[in-house]
């Protein structure tokens, strides 16, 4: 069986006192003592996952599943994933959002960019550590795909943010304007940390910790962002390779995300879940559980997060994936929940889920538990993802529907008990890349990759406007403006102008 990291609240490193352990800043480390053995590095490592947990109530807990949540962030603003809570959700789901005006956890989101220069501060003292380069490699890899990691999703929501020098970090006391980094400068480093990590690091490791798959599906991600498809097609094809040796497509779509699979060879990177810490639960289940759902052991669901009707319509009959999905469902007082159109044709229901759309229970109920949360394993990146990230480099490089590229997608179609692609979804460039683009929300739905999808698709600010007219809702988006968020006017202010805001803003 393998073992699970699990990461406890710190500031940059670990510094063990008898059986003690304590809260340091890093430039309050006295690099000259610690660290200096295998385990004072691996703690240092270690130190770092506290940024990169589940917890809900966690300020910085960048896969938490409310609004301070990467995978939430994404989904909401998408339009796949909405709660009848109102106020600063709908301003997410409307993209309502101004320079002026955001959800409160988009303004703290920017903060992270400091993750990026903790990374490196302990790449460079790891560098320093009198021990093997064989030791310390698989270490330094880790904290670069760790980085790597951060300044994805930073990337993401803002594009390219500050990143300090080395000459910068080595003079913390000199106060320094960080101007944000230039594409180039921030390509150069998303390929120098993520090609050295995708070298070094093992391609299996405890759950939870970066492995080659991981870096490689980063710099994937990142490359779909920057539209750098040829690049991104090469890497793909390398994980794609993986399959049988590391990876595989389980038989059955559910299955990848059951509490009886938590180690199941589709997942690419998960976090996992822990019920015993509050850092480490997983509790996106909890925001989709209705209260009175009876779900396995799991009781007092928070009756928040559904998947909108508009997104339900598009699935087919008989897809597999639809089996969590759930339009209707009898309580624990064994009364029918459900939701019908009226006679006006609108979606309506029982409740304040079932009136905006269906339940969606992606993850299976965790036997183990006697309240809300989960230990269930969080999955960021998954095989399955690869499949279709390939098919869509392929097309787009050449540019025309390939075998090659309808294979890919069929296979994850038939895994879903779908037919084939018919004659009409594969007769040109266009209507293919429709259905491709179909495929990937209803594969990877609530998993958080649905935003990029549909920037790089074209339909992020079309889908936002669709949305503020069916609901009579007003919305800001302007076409372009909204692919990233607007950065925080303080961080403006502060920096006397060596960040500027995103355009449109």
């Amino acid at each position: 069986m393998k073992k699970i990291i699990y990461t406890v609240s710190l500031t940059l490193f670990l510094v063990v006192t008898s059986c003690t352990l304590e809260r340091e800043s890093y430039t309050e480390i006295n690099t000259e003592m610690f660290p200096q053995t295998e385990t004072d590095v691996e703690l240092a490592v270690n130190a770092l996952y506290y940024y990169y947990n589940t917890g809900t109530w966690n300020k910085d807990a960048l896969f938490a599943a409310d609004r301070k949540g990467w995978i939430s962030v994404s989904e909401f603003t998408a339009g796949t994933l909405w709660t009848g809570w109102g106020g600063q959700w709908d301003k997410l789901y409307f993209q309502q959002w101004t320079a002026g005006d955001t959800p409160a956890e988009l303004s703290t989101w920017y903060s992270r960019y400091n993750v990026i220069s903790r990374c490196r501060n302990t790449i460079r003292t790891l560098e320093k550590v009198n021990l093997s380069r064989s030791v310390l490699a698989p270490y330094i890899a880790e904290v670069k795909a760790l980085r790597g990691m951060m300044a994805l999703f930073m990337y993401d929501f803002f594009g390219p943010v500050p990143i300090a020098s080395d000459e910068v970090l080595d003079n913390p006391e000199i106060f320094v304007y960080l101007p944000q980094a230039t594409d180039e400068e921030y390509d150069a480093m998303m390929e120098s940390d993520l090609r050295d990590a995708i070298a070094d690091l093992p391609e299996k490791a405890e759950i939870g910790r970066m492995t080659k798959g991981t870096a490689m599906m980063i710099l994937l991600k990142y490359y779909m962002i920057r539209g750098k498809y040829s690049e991104a097609e090469i890497l793909a094809r390398q994980i794609y390779s993986m399959e049988k040796s590391v990876y595989s497509l389980l038989d059955n779509p559910s299955n990848v995300f059951d509490f009886g699979y938590l180690d199941n060879n589709e997942v690419i990177y998960r976090l996992s879940g822990n019920l015993n810490a509050t850092s480490t639960y997983q509790n996106f289940t909890a925001e989709c559980l209705p209260g009175d759902f009876p779900f396995g052991t799991m009781t007092g669901g928070w009756s928040g997060y559904l998947m909108p009707i508009d997104v339900y319509e598009t699935f087919e009959n008989g897809d597999l994936r639809m089996n969590c999905l759930y339009p209707s469902y009898i309580n624990n007082k064994g009364e029918e929940k459900k939701g019908w159109y009226d006679e006006n044709g609108k979606w309506t229901g029982d409740n304040s889920q079932l009136q905006l759309g269906v339940i969606a229970l992606k993850y299976g109920p965790d036997h183990n538990s006697n309240n809300s949360t989960s230990a269930n394993n969080l999955i960021i990146y998954r095989f399955s993802d690869v499949i279709l990230t390939l098919a869509e480099c392929i097309t787009r490089n050449q540019k025309a529907v390939t075998n090659e590229a309808i294979t890919l997608v069929n296979r994850i179609r038939n895994r879903a008990g779908l037919a084939n692609l018919d004659a009409v979804a594969i007769s040109n460039y266009d209507i293919f890349m429709e259905a491709l683009f179909m495929e990937r929300i209803h594969e990877l739905f609530h998993e958080g990759h649905a935003r990029q999808d549909e920037i790089r698709f074209g339909k992020f600010t079309t889908f936002a406007k669709k949305r503020a007219v069916t609901h009579s809702k007003t919305t800001q988006s302007v076409e372009g403006t909204y692919n990233r968020f607007p950065i925080p006017e303080t961080y403006i202010t502060e920096s006397k102008g060596a960040i500027r805001q995103n355009s449109g803003y």
